[in-house]
């Protein structure tokens, strides 16, 4: 019985620790059909970054986010010149 518990309980460790990497790393490089979605992507998720770290500039996890648009890759980082944070808010 020890031993199926121990069993169960380093199951449920192994899983969630798998989901929180998936969590992490799981964004990965999105598709986006046209520039300006892409450009509503990258400002969506600027906007929620924003909303956290007050002002300056925006953080890597937003710059450095990939998207595909007509087999081409972009970065938000590139989608987003001159855009930063100001007052918990995006600023373009």
């Amino acid at each position: 019985m020890r031993i199926s518990l121990e069993l169960i309980v380093v199951a449920i460790v192994i899983l969630i620790t798998a989901l929180v990497v998936i969590t992490i790393f799981g964004i990965g490089i999105q598709r986006a059909s046209t520039l300006s979605e892409a450009s509503n992507i990258c400002k969506q998720h600027a906007a929620a970054a924003c909303s956290v770290i007050g002002d300056g500039e925006l953080p890597s996890t937003v710059t450095d986010l990939k998207i595909i648009v007509n087999d081409k890759e972009e970065t938000c980082s590139d989608l987003l010149k001159g855009c930063k944070c100001s007052n918990r808010k995006l600023v373009c």
